[in-house]
C-alpha cells in the first residue's frame, strides 16, 4: 500500500477518534453509541497495518483484489450500524407509545388536558422533549 494512502487513512482515523471523543465529552454522543465509531476509528489503521496479511488471504477467499475485502467489511459494518439503530428506534417507538397510553389513562376525564397535572408530559407532547428547569445541561445547546 502506498505511503500516501497509509498516511491518509491514519490521519482520517485520528480525526474520527478525536471527533468521537469530543462528542462524548460534550455529551452530544452517548457512550452507548460511541463504541461503534471507536471501533471504526481503530479498524481502519488495523486494516492498513494488516494489509500484507490481507493480500495473502485474498486468493484463499477467491477475490481478485484485497480492496474488495475492505469494501465488503465496510458494507457489513454499515449494515450492523443500521440494524443497531433500527432496534433502538423500535424500542423508543414502543416506549413513546406506552408513555402516551399511560398519559391518556392518567388524564382526568372531562379536563381534556393534562398540562396542570403533568407539566413535563405536556412539554413532551408539545414537541419540547428537552425542557429546561431540571438543573441539568440543555442537550440542544453545543
Amino acid at each position: 500500500m502506498p505511503v500516501r494512502q497509509v498516511i491518509f487513512v491514519l490521519a482520517v482515523s485520528a480525526m474520527l477518534l478525536a471527533v468521537v471523543v469530543e462528542l462524548v465529552r460534550r455529551r452530544r454522543l452517548r457512550e452507548e453509541y460511541a463504541w461503534l465509531w471507536l471501533l471504526a476509528a481503530v479498524a481502519a489503521p488495523a486494516a492498513v497495518i494488516g494489509f500484507p496479511l490481507l493480500r495473502k488471504l485474498t486468493p484463499l477467499i477467491g477475490v481478485d483484489e484485497p480492496v474488495s475485502i475492505l469494501w465488503l467489511t465496510s458494507l457489513v459494518f454499515l449494515v450492523v450500524v443500521n440494524i443497531h439503530y433500527s432496534t433502538k428506534i423500535s424500542q423508543l417507538t414502543e416506549q413513546i407509545k406506552n408513555l402516551a397510553q399511560a398519559l391518556a389513562l392518567a388524564t382526568p376525564k372531562g379536563t381534556g388536558s393534562s398540562t396542570a397535572q403533568f407539566p413535563r408530559a405536556a412539554d413532551a407532547l408539545e414537541g419540547d422533549l428537552f425542557p429546561r428547569g431540571r438543573g441539568d445541561q440543555d442537550v440542544r445547546e453545543g
